[in-house]
């Protein structure tokens, strides 16, 4: 099992090959590896892994679902009411590993 602990947008995430993730919206490669996991083989950075990549695939911006925010006060005919969609990254990991590059591919639109 090969995957990599990394901080993305100010959070540390768990990836791994293949496998689909969402986070705050990024517009970067991942350059910042703290731990990476090959087959029991573990290499733990200080603070980074140097020379380990991530290439991300088929990423894509778009917004979460909406928040609605609904405030109402009885017999004073106070009502409002406000919405918001966060901007999120959907994202693919191609591969992880050494002497990978790391890259950051768009969907075409």
């Amino acid at each position: 099992m090969k995957y990599a602990i990394v901080n993305l947008s100010g959070k540390q995430r768990r990836l791994m090959e293949g496998k689909t993730y969402t986070a705050d919206r990024f517009g970067q490669p991942i350059n910042e590896v703290l731990l990476y996991v090959n087959d029991g083989d573990v290499l733990v950075g200080t603070p980074f892994v140097s020379g380990v990549g991530i290439s991300l695939i088929e990423a894509e911006n778009i917004k979460d679902k909406k928040v609605e925010i609904i405030r109402f006060e009885a017999k004073s005919g106070v009502r409002s009411h406000k919405g918001h969609r966060q901007p999120i990254t959907r994202f693919k990991v191609g591969k992880i590993g050494e002497g990978v590059n790391s890259t950051l591919v768009f969907k075409e639109a």
